[in-house]
């Protein structure tokens, strides 16, 4: 990818109350072009070095490369590295999604948003596998095209199945202890 502008951001750290401002970014081809835009385009009345009380100007404006909000041409647009890793996180996640739909040995899915299970019925989130709702996966494909932050996940209603029967075991075990325990206790 052939690199259009570097990102720059005003240096809050160095200036004084710095903390009580914005990140200001300015995309120029160099430091001298990145100070003059920041000194043009930010409004810095009143803004002060913490280190000497000079207000800010061409000569002393604190700024410091931002390299991940430097701008690409990709696909002959102009875009940060950000938007770009984002459009080629989304490609794959569709192109996954579509291997998982045209897989006639998969009939069933899971949907998941940031590492939580969607729940049945799509209704809340879970982080238990068997807590989770499963869906067919056309159904699941077509809920998740929707949002950038869903997948889906193969699995076998069986499998799923089964991990339900053994939650149910190890409640049921839980169960009996506890019992033993309070039965013990009163006699």
């Amino acid at each position: 990818m052939e690199r259009k502008q570097k990102a720059w951001n005003l240096d809050l750290g160095k200036i004084e109350e710095g903390y009580l401002y914005s990140d200001f970014t300015v995309l120029a081809k160099g430091r001298n072009e990145a100070k003059y835009k920041m000194i043009k385009e930010v409004d810095c009345e009143g803004m002060t070095l913490s280190s000497t009380g000079d207000d800010l100007r061409y000569t002393n404006v604190p700024i410091l490369r931002c390299k991940e909000n430097d701008t690409f041409i990709f696909e002959e647009k102009e875009l940060s590295k950000f938007r770009i890793e984002e459009i080629l996180k989304e490609r794959k996640r569709k192109k996954i999604m579509v291997e998982i739909l045209e897989d006639e040995s998969i009939s069933h899915c899971y949907i998941m948003k940031r590492g939580s299970y969607y729940c049945k019925n799509y209704s809340g989130y879970t982080s238990h596998a068997f807590l989770a709702g499963i869906y067919t996966k056309q159904a699941a494909y077509d809920h998740s095209t929707r949002c950038s932050e869903l997948t889906i996940v193969p699995v076998s209603p069986k499998d799923h199945n089964n991990s339900i029967d053994s939650e149910i075991k190890r409640l049921e075990r839980i169960l009996q202890e506890k019992k033993e325990y309070y039965l013990k206790g009163k006699i």
